[in-house]
């Protein structure tokens, strides 16, 4: 969710249609994999989710002209 509409529970809205949807299909399990420090990580944790481990990101970025 784009910072201007952060904080209106759009994020927990939109997550719990798509685990919704999920579970209507017969999905079993959902995973995120998501950078450290990640705003919406309260988001994650309070829709069940688990940090399982953690592991070392690397970004590539394009290179500017």
């Amino acid at each position: 969710v784009v910072p201007e509409h952060q904080q209106r529970g759009l994020g927990q809205h939109f997550l719990n249609r798509l685990l919704t949807t999920f579970e209507n299909d017969g999905l079993e399990f959902a995973a995120l994999c998501v950078t450290s420090g990640n705003n919406a990580s309260h988001l994650y944790h309070n829709a069940g989710f688990e940090t399982l481990r953690g592991f070392p990101v690397y970004f590539r970025t394009p290179s500017l002209p």
